[in-house]
């Protein structure tokens, strides 16, 4: 089975939105996945869905989109590192699943 994020009503775009929302609705935080009521850019694609192939295809799409943005390449890409860095905000996290949602739903996921 692809990792396209059919488990998540049909669609990694659904689950992407609901991470984002859920991101933009509560606290967002660095160097953990939760903390209280805050997420990190990954804690909110958990948050939303249980299911293990939407949680890694977003987390690939996330990835695939800072490679291009950022011009990253190899394994060495983290989501987790690039919500981690010093001076990251939460308005950069919510433009990061903007831009990824606008690409997977280009590519008809």
């Amino acid at each position: 089975m692809p990792l396209d994020g059919t488990g998540y009503g049909g669609s990694l775009v659904a689950a992407l939105r609901a991470a984002r929302e859920y991101i933009a609705g509560h606290r967002w935080c660095q160097h953990a996945s939760r903390k209280g009521d805050a997420v990190c850019a990954l804690g909110g694609l958990f948050a939303v869905t249980e299911d293990e192939e939407t949680r890694l295809a977003g987390q690939f799409a996330l990835r695939e989109t800072l490679e291009l943005r950022e011009g990253w390449e190899g394994w060495d890409v983290s989501v987790s590192l690039w919500n981690d860095r010093a001076g990251r905000t939460k308005m950069e996290v919510l433009d990061l699943y903007d831009e990824t949602i606008l690409a997977v739903g280009a590519r008809g996921a």
